[in-house]
């Protein structure tokens, strides 16, 4: 029924008028009245419809007073002006038929369940949804959604905008296709909130949250749990995906930078994915991906953590407040980067395979961050503190770069190996970063000191590169085998490897900041494998390693031959012709120090003078 609701305006004319210049002058003053807010009590749990839409009475036969869920929003949308809809019993309502949406142009409709009411659209036949919102300003507040074959709620429309759905549990009762259905250019609407009151459950559906399509834009999802049970503590799996960002959607945001704003993602087929041409400008920063709502334990999306693909541009995982890091951990995969197009990503400032706390015991079962299949132009980490990611603890390698035309993606300034201080080691079972199977023109590091990577504690290579068309990737201006205060974290494999006929990468180089420190590692600094070619190895720091600090086996690089010195005064001797040659110092017979370089003449022979000589004490 519809209690105390006077209907339409009331308006009243007043004629003032005054002397002025010998004659009266007089105006209407029109005073509007607008209509109160409609309470509508919902008393029955069938699925009637209104007997006189309009009419300012929601009830499904003239005078009966029974007042269904249907028959108030008819009356809703047919009422100018605000609307309430409350419930005076709980239970479970079974639709028979898809609900009308909520349009009404003229004002808001909030529906208050207060977790008493069961929306059950299980003998439903064709795609429905729960309740669809077609206009703005909407609040969905208290309402279980069950067993649609659309969207337990269904955002749709560019008139679709500023609604807010909150405490809401979507999925628990009954698996729904999709939890929230946010499409076709429905914009700044809200999902959730930063406190426990507006926290919806959405769990158990095959899409957790999907936004879709070209004008969806500027949507945000703060503080829900999505793929776990009410306590937060136990997996509901949406099947697919918790949070699917697709076709076009642009500047939404999932998560936040302040208390509350986290989402927990976890326990889903994948947590987060963003896909598609034209999905761009989209933020997932604050939240959980793979562990229990207070972090405490493990609970896994069974792929990814969080997925950009098949064309995605320009979105960001992360930022540079504390409270923007995303923690993501024990998933299949922490980050995937994938597919032609997708490009300009940025990764920062995330804990990926660490606690919260930076202690161990959270690392993905792949590697951290993978980027693949000819995903380019990406960048992980960045030139600042803010921006660094933790990279530690995973059990597959920290950083994978993989497949033909994965290329121009920069990875500097990230810990992959070591805990958040920079010291405690934190390996990754195997590689700290590798570059395999066709990616080429990659730059791990860079010039500027902030760039670098420390790359430590690994056990195995700290970089890997492999594979035929592995090629013209650049390793420059990294920590190999040191901590972050330049203390050895080793590897426990080479400083750098490459082997399978990776060919044409540059180690280091001449401009200010390429070299590499390759310090302290379990093998060599630098081992280039039988079938490598064409490895530029320059200026870089290599001395403290276990075996020698360059190693060729069989014909890498051309079997080629190290240099001879013959003389000190100046420093001369014999060299493949053309060759350049570069001196270091070193009291442990690798290259601790970089002296002075030159090139071999037509016979082989070169000779240098060092600007000055330098003696290490023992």
């Amino acid at each position: 029924m519809r209690v105390a609701v006077p209907h339409g305006s009331e308006r009243l004319t007043q004629l003032n008028c005054s002397l002025q210049f010998g004659a009266v002058l007089c105006a209407s003053l029109l005073i509007s009245f607008s209509a109160s807010a409609a309470i509508f009590e919902v008393n029955d749990l069938g699925d009637g419809t209104d007997a006189v839409p309009g009419d300012g009475v929601a009830e499904t036969a003239e005078g009966n007073g029974v007042t269904t869920l249907r028959a108030a929003i008819e009356e809703a949308n047919a009422t100018q002006g605000p609307d309430t809809i409350v419930f005076l019993l709980g239970g479970t309502i079974a639709t028979t038929l898809a609900l009308p949406p909520l349009d009404d142009a003229s004002g808001a409709t909030r529906i208050n369940g207060d977790g008493q009411v069961t929306l059950d659209g299980g003998a439903v036949l064709g795609v429905v949804s729960g309740i669809t919102l077609h206009s703005a300003g909407n609040v969905i507040n208290g309402i279980h959604f069950a067993n649609f074959s659309g969207g337990g709620v269904d955002l749709s429309g560019s008139a679709a905008r500023d609604n807010e759905i909150v405490n809401c549990q979507i999925g628990i009762a009954g698996r729904n296709e999709v939890g929230v259905l946010i499409q076709n250019g429905a914009f700044s609407n809200t999902i959730g909130g930063n406190r426990i009151n507006t926290r919806n459950i959405i769990s158990g559906n095959g899409v957790g949250i999907s936004i879709s399509g070209a004008g969806s834009i500027a949507n945000n999802v703060y503080g829900n749990y999505i793929g776990t049970d009410i306590s937060g503590d136990n997996p509901k799996p949406n099947e697919t995906y918790g949070v699917l960002i697709s076709g076009g959607a642009t500047f939404n945001r999932i998560g936040g930078g302040t208390a509350g704003d986290a989402n927990t993602v976890s326990g889903n087929g994948s947590g987060i994915r963003i896909s598609g041409p034209g999905t761009a400008f989209n933020v997932v920063q604050g939240n959980i991906v793979g562990a229990n709502a207070t972090a405490s334990v493990a609970l896994s999306n069974t792929a990814e953590g969080i997925a950009i693909a098949a064309g995605a541009t320009s979105n960001r995982v992360g930022g540079t407040t504390l409270g923007a890091k995303n923690l993501i951990v024990s998933n299949g995969v922490g980050v995937s980067i994938a597919g032609a197009g997708t490009s300009l990503n940025a990764v920062e400032g995330n804990f990926i395979g660490v606690r919260s706390d930076g202690s161990a015991g959270f690392g993905n079962a792949g590697a951290g961050v993978v980027i693949r299949d000819g995903a380019s132009g990406n960048l992980i980490g960045g030139r600042t503190s803010a921006v660094r990611n933790i990279i530690s603890d995973n059990s597959s390698g920290g950083v994978l770069l993989t497949g033909v035309d994965t290329a121009l993606n920069t990875v500097e300034g990230n810990y992959v190996g070591v805990a958040p201080d920079g010291q405690t080691p934190l390996g990754n079972t195997g590689f700290g970063v590798s570059l395999a199977l066709g990616a080429r023109n990659n730059s791990i590091g860079g010039l500027r000191e902030e760039s670098a990577n420390i790359l430590s504690g690994n056990t195995g290579a700290g970089v890997l590169l492999s594979g035929n068309a592995t090629v013209d990737n650049q390793i420059i201006g990294n920590r190999i085998g040191l901590d972050a205060v330049g203390v050895v974290l080793a590897n426990t494999g080479a400083g750098v490897e490459v082997v399978e006929n990776a060919s044409g990468n540059v180690i280091g180089g001449e401009a200010d900041g390429a070299a590499n420190q390759i310090i302290g590692n379990g093998r060599n600094g630098i081992l280039v494998g039988d079938g490598s070619t064409g490895i530029r190895i320059a200026r870089n720091d290599i001395h403290g390693n276990t075996d020698q600090g360059i190693s060729l086996t069989g014909v890498a690089n051309l079997a080629i031959e190290p240099p001879s010195i013959q003389g000190l005064e100046p420093i001369a001797g014999v060299a493949p012709v053309a060759a350049t040659i570069e001196l270091f110092v070193d009291d442990a017979d690798q290259g601790e120090i970089f002296l002075a370089s030159g090139t071999a003449d037509a016979t082989g022979v070169f000779s240098i003078e060092p600007a000055s000589l330098v003696t290490l004490e023992p």
